[in-house]
């Protein structure tokens, strides 16, 4: 039989990873986390800003950088344009920093 690609093996990685949650869940040993409503009300917004995609730019990228940036979006599931995405998100946000 082939090789499983990096996409299809990260697939079947999330079905395990679901799996696993659901037998957690059905035996009791998940228990829900209350939140505030203020917590509930900004991550909403955080949502809704999130999905808000009005901008588009134009960047240029060395090949060995798009195609590891890439490998790494195919190994996690999803297009290298929503990564991309992600890691300027944060950036903007003050979740991770730059070392330049």
């Amino acid at each position: 039989m082939a090789e499983k690609t990096k996409k299809q093996q990260a697939i079947h990685d999330d079905q395990e990873d679901l799996n696993e949650t659901v037998a957690e869940l059905v035996a009791g040993n998940l228990k829900r986390i209350p939140i505030t409503e203020k917590e509930q009300k900004e991550l909403r917004q955080a949502a809704v800003d999130a999905l808000n995609k009005d901008n588009r730019i134009n960047i240029r990228l060395s090949t060995q950088d798009l195609e590891r940036i890439k490998e790494k979006a195919a190994a996690a599931g999803i297009p290298y344009q929503t990564l991309i995405g992600a890691i300027l998100h944060q950036y903007a946000s003050d979740r991770i920093s730059a070392s330049i």
